[in-house]
């Protein structure tokens, strides 16, 4: 199997060179440069490129618009003066990556570098603050049906549930851990989330996802496996810098499906 990997290379190949600008002005330069970005979100059409666009800023637009692979970021942070999200379209083809990146829907940051920069431009979309104490292990495995269950208990206001799903499953949470607290901090601890999906186009499109949750201490990947006669759900430390790991992981399982397919 052929393995993807995301790892730096040359320094000054990983230098991304960045343009930030209005829905309007992307579109019009996007247009100049016969590329079609009328997917993108926000308000507002394009405007007249009074002047013609940069080779380089062409061939990073075109090589956006007919990408091998990719990722779709979506992150969503909530905070004290509200709720944050911020979305990010990565393309790789050729060598290089193109990046359009917004919060608002209404300026984008386009970059493009080449793809031995990729491991800081992923990381730069998932890098946030965060300044609360380890509440959690480093690594958590439960069933999934009682992180799921203890959820819908919460939301509909049934805690006497809570007490039955934790004396059923307490014996698979591992040595040491208080269950009700643990399925209690899982729940009413997570700040955030992340939501990546890798895409391969060729020969045909195949993707995968990939899912983190923000505690008060940071990033916990999400994922499930099958148990002995279960399915259960792993939670994991991450940092910013660990999502290139990750989406170099999925990428090589599904270029792998893409080709097979």
């Amino acid at each position: 199997m052929t393995t993807v990997e995301l790892a730096p290379a040359r320094p000054l190949d990983q230098v991304p060179r960045q343009l930030v600008l209005d829905r309007p002005s992307l579109l019009g330069i996007a247009d100049a440069c016969r590329v079609q970005l009328d997917w993108l979100p926000g308000s507002g059409g394009a405007i007249s490129c009074a002047a013609e666009p940069a080779p380089e800023v062409c061939a990073a637009l075109t090589r956006f618009a007919s990408a091998a692979d990719g990722v779709d970021l979506d992150v969503v942070v909530r905070g004290r003066d509200g709720t944050r999200r911020a979305r990010s379209w990565q393309r790789r083809r050729g060598g290089w990556v193109t990046s359009l990146a917004t919060v608002d829907g209404g300026d984008f940051e386009l970059t493009w570098c080449a793809d031995s920069g990729w491991p800081a431009v992923l990381a730069r979309a998932a890098r946030v603050r965060t300044s609360g104490r380890p509440r959690l292990p480093a690594v958590v495995d439960l069933p999934l049906e009682l992180l799921v269950g203890v959820g819908e208990a919460r939301a509909s206001g049934r805690t006497h549930v809570i007490d039955e799903l934790v004396r059923r499953y307490a014996g698979r949470l591992g040595p040491g851990a208080d269950p009700r607290r643990l399925v209690a901090d899982l729940h009413t601890g997570v700040q955030g989330r992340l939501r990546a999906v890798v895409v391969s186009y060729a020969p045909r499109p195949a993707a995968g996802v990939i899912e983190w949750l923000l505690f008060p201490d940071g990033w916990r990947s999400l994922a499930t496996y099958p148990g002995d006669d279960l399915t259960m759900v792993r939670l994991a430390a991450r940092t910013a810098d660990h999502l290139a790991v990750d989406v170099a992981a999925t990428l090589t399982s599904v270029a792998a499906r893409a080709r097979s397919a």
